[in-house]
């Protein structure tokens, strides 16, 4: 079977899946297969719950029409979304970053969907599988489609650009994340700028962020460019969400932390460069609430608790203790940080950097959280705590009251600390 042939039988289906456990009614089940699964096994099961086909890469002891044998089928998957994607007369946003990549494409969809039809990646399903998902999730016309690439190793921006085949592409900053992949901050650069050199050579709009001092400098390199972050912000404020003054005008978000104001500023230019009022742009940007844990503001019981527990690399976990020590709060501030993981040789001296940050903000309490904190415990103030697990923070001490910073690796689990201040 052809992939166009593929492709007229995803049309005439309810769309696609990789997990036979959901619903699957008229649905195409892809057989996915890594070094610890294999879909193969689930593909009979698949269409004895109503999966219109199967698409497989082991033959089955089953003499069925509705199974598709190929080679492999996550190259199939990946080509039958390019081919997809080709069918599309509207419009794709890429964005790929080093931080704020979930955030910026979240606000920008929530600007966007003000005056046009939009869709974007749903949670974190930014990789090799994801991005094929999110592309054929949408069968019905779209005024812009928003897709997140995430990447931990060189190349794999380059390898979704041709899958995605943007129209745009906005890079939110290059900053030191997934460095066990990558190897240094150079290669970082290189890989997710990709998107740009993608964009570009198709002559499409690339939106660059002045702020970060290795994107400011490519203006000069591309043909049609957009800058942001060079806009006149007034009278910025964290009390405890990001208000600040633009145009003349005062804008509320529900956003903790003033790192968030460039993300903010990329929907505000993405959503002027469709044609959007300010108002419209105004309106998106203040309707949008975080969620998944990420520049989250969560009340529990006496407890103000900020969670950015989702992920962590030395450029955010920076960002997030610099903004929760200047945070306008009178009462106990409490950190509870936890490994930032995917650093490779560099992790030693990221964590040792980290506590010498803390050491200069002087919080209340403070609990490192982590084998790679365990590493540099000798390093630390007497008073520091450390803790292999989340589940080995004892908040008997946290005094009713507290504002509490919970920051770390998505492994490492400080959301489930909640359970605990429940």
């Amino acid at each position: 079977m052809t992939i166009a042939e593929l492709h007229r039988v995803y049309l005439d289906s309810s769309g696609i899946t990789i997990d036979s456990r959901k619903d699957v009614t008229d649905c195409i089940f892809f057989a996915l297969s890594g070094p610890n699964f294999n879909g193969n096994l689930f593909a009979l099961n698949a269409l004895e719950k109503g999966a219109k086909y199967a698409v497989v890469s082991e033959e089955l002891k089953i003499d069925d029409h509705r199974v598709i044998l190929v080679d492999d089928t996550l190259k199939t998957l990946q080509k039958l979304a390019r081919y997809h994607r080709d069918t599309f007369n509207y419009p794709v946003i890429g964005i790929t970053g080093s931080n704020g990549k979930t955030t910026t494409k979240e606000l920008i969809a929530s600007v966007l969907s003000q005056e046009l039809k939009v869709a974007y990646t749903e949670g974190n399903l930014n990789n090799h599988i994801g991005v094929p998902l999110t592309l054929l999730k949408h069968m019905e016309k779209l005024d812009v489609l928003i897709v997140e690439m995430g990447a931990n190793r060189n190349g794999e921006i380059a390898f979704l650009c041709e899958i995605a085949n943007p129209d745009l592409g906005l890079v939110t900053n290059i900053g030191k994340a997934h460095l066990e992949g990558f190897g240094s901050v150079e290669n970082i650069f290189s890989s997710k700028t990709a998107l740009y050199r993608y964009v570009n050579e198709k002559e499409g709009t690339c939106f660059l962020n002045v702020q970060d001092p290795r994107l400011k400098f490519l203006e000069s390199e591309y043909k049609n460019v957009v800058l942001y972050g060079n806009e006149r912000v007034k009278e910025i404020e964290n009390k405890p969400f990001l208000d600040f003054v633009l145009k003349g005008k005062k804008i509320r978000t529900n956003l903790i932390g003033d790192f968030n104001l460039i993300n903010v500023l990329a929907a505000c230019a993405i959503g002027k460069h469709f044609g959007l009022t300010d108002d419209s742009i105004h309106k998106g940007v203040e309707l949008y609430e975080p969620v998944n844990n990420r520049s989250q503001l969560v009340k529990l019981n006496d407890y103000v608790i900020v969670m950015d527990a989702y992920n962590a690399n030395p450029s955010s976990m920076s960002a997030s203790i610099k903004n929760f020590a200047s945070s306008d709060y009178s009462k106990q501030k409490i950190v509870v940080l936890g490994d930032m993981l995917e650093l490779g040789d560099f992790s030693f001296e990221a964590h040792c950097d980290v506590i010498h940050l803390i050491e200069e903000c002087s919080f209340d309490q403070v609990f490192l959280v982590g084998p790679e904190f365990q590493k540099i415990k000798d390093k630390a103030p007497k008073d520091f705590i450390f803790r292999d697990n989340w589940s080995d923070v004892d908040v008997s001490s946290f005094e009713r009251d507290s504002m509490i910073l919970l920051k770390g690796s998505r492994k490492i689990g400080l959301e489930n600390l909640l359970t605990k201040l429940n």
